[in-house]
C-alpha cells in the first residue's frame, strides 16, 4: 500500500515520519512492476492506482455491512480518519460510501497513543445467562451484577481511584426469542433489585425501535449481562503550534498527484502545523503532517476549524 501511495503521489519520499525515514520511489516502482503491473499486463500507475481502489473499497464495504447491521444509514454520519494511513484514503472513503463530510483531526497518526493519554480507565465485563424475560431470576441476576461490579472496583482501586470518582454502567444482551443477533439495552440497577420486568421489556422496545423502525409481539430472553466501570476523564490538551502561523508559509510547494480519471494533477502541498486560522481551499491539495498526509481530491472543500480539525465538504 506504501509503494502505492508514492507512485500515485501521495506521500513525499523526503518527508515520511518527518522525513526521518527515507523511502524511495524507484523501488516501490520495481516492486508493483515485478509483482503486479507486469504479471497482468498493466502500467504500473494502473497497478498502484487498483491498489488503492481495492484497499479503499474493501473498507468502504465493511463500513456500509457494519452501519446495516446496526440499523444506521451510514450516509447521516462523518468520516473521522486515524492511523498514519488514514486520512490518506479518507476521502476516497467518504465518496465510495456517499458521505460528504469528514472532520480531519491533528495528529492522526498516533490518534491511538492520545486516546489511552485523553481516555479515563475503563474496564467491562460480561457474563452469559441465558434466560426468558418472562421467567428470569432476578436473585441470579443480582449476583452477576454485584459480582462484576467488585471485580471493576477492585481494578481501579488498583489504580488509586476512590469509589467517588467511579462510573459504573449496567446492560443486558437481549433478543426476540430465536433472533440469531442481540441488541445491548442499558438498565439501572434498581430495576434488577425492584423485580421489574416491564421496564426491562421498555427498555428492549426503545433500543429496537431505534435501531430497526419497528418491535415484535414475541417472547424475550436475555443472553448475557454487562458492566463497565469507568473512572474520570482525564484533563488532556493538544499543544498548538499556532506561533509559527506568522512565521512561516504553510504552502510547501506542488507535485503531481494521481486522481483517477483526472490522472495526474498538479497538486499544492501545505505544511499542517502552519496552516493559518482562515485557511481554505478547495481540491486539490495534500496536508502533510509528521505522522500522517491527508489527501484531499478535487471534489472536496477544505478548511481550518477553530478545534484545530481539518473539516471537508464534498461537493
Amino acid at each position: 500500500m506504501t509503494d502505492a501511495d508514492l507512485v500515485l503521489g501521495y506521500l513525499d519520499s523526503g518527508n515520511f515520519l518527518g522525513g526521518d525515514m527515507a523511502l524511495s520511489n524507484s523501488v516501490a516502482e520495481e516492486a508493483i512492476n515485478n509483482t503486479i503491473a507486469e504479471p497482468l499486463s498493466i502500467s504500473v500507475i494502473e497497478a498502484a492506482w487498483a491498489i488503492h481502489e481495492i484497499v479503499t473499497e474493501n473498507m468502504a464495504q465493511a463500513s456500509v455491512i457494519h452501519a446495516l447491521e446496526k440499523g444506521r444509514k451510514v450516509e447521516n454520519f462523518c468520516v473521522v480518519p486515524i492511523g498514519g494511513a488514514g486520512p490518506v484514503h479518507a476521502c476516497s472513503l467518504a465518496t465510495k460510501m456517499g458521505i460528504k463530510r469528514m472532520i480531519s483531526p491533528p495528529s492522526a497518526g498516533v490518534a491511538s497513543a492520545i486516546g489511552m493519554l485523553a481516555s479515563p480507565s475503563v474496564f467491562g465485563f460480561m457474563q452469559a445467562d441465558i434466560q426468558q424475560l418472562e421467567g428470569l431470576n432476578f436473585l441470579s441476576a443480582q449476583t452477576i451484577f454485584k459480582t462484576l461490579t467488585d471485580r471493576g472496583r477492585k481494578l481501579l482501586e488498583m489504580s488509586n481511584l476512590n469509589e467517588r470518582e467511579m462510573t459504573f454502567e449496567n446492560s443486558a444482551l437481549m433478543r426476540y426469542t430465536g433472533q440469531g443477533y442481540e441488541v445491548e439495552v442499558p438498565l439501572e440497577i434498581s430495576t434488577i433489585q425492584n423485580e421489574d420486568r416491564n421496564d426491562i421489556k421498555e427498555r428492549f422496545e426503545t433500543v429496537y425501535m431505534e435501531l430497526f423502525g419497528r418491535v415484535e409481539s414475541m417472547p424475550l430472553e436475555i443472553i448475557s449481562w454487562r458492566v463497565v466501570v469507568s473512572g474520570p476523564t482525564p484533563e488532556f490538551s493538544l499543544a498548538s503550534s499556532g506561533d509559527n502561523r506568522v512565521v512561516k508559509e504553510a504552502l510547501k510547494g506542488s507535485r503531481p498527484v494521481y486522481f483517477g480519471e483526472n490522472g495526474y494533477t498538479d497538486t499544492d502541498v501545505y505544511d499542517r502545523s502552519l496552516l493559518k486560522p482562515d485557511f481554505r481551499v478547495a481540491g486539490p491539495a495534500i496536508i502533510e503532517e509528521r505522522e500522517s498526509t491527508l489527501v484531499v481530491p478535487p471534489e472536496f472543500t477544505i478548511e481550518l476549524h477553530t478545534s484545530g480539525n481539518l473539516l471537508l465538504d464534498r461537493k
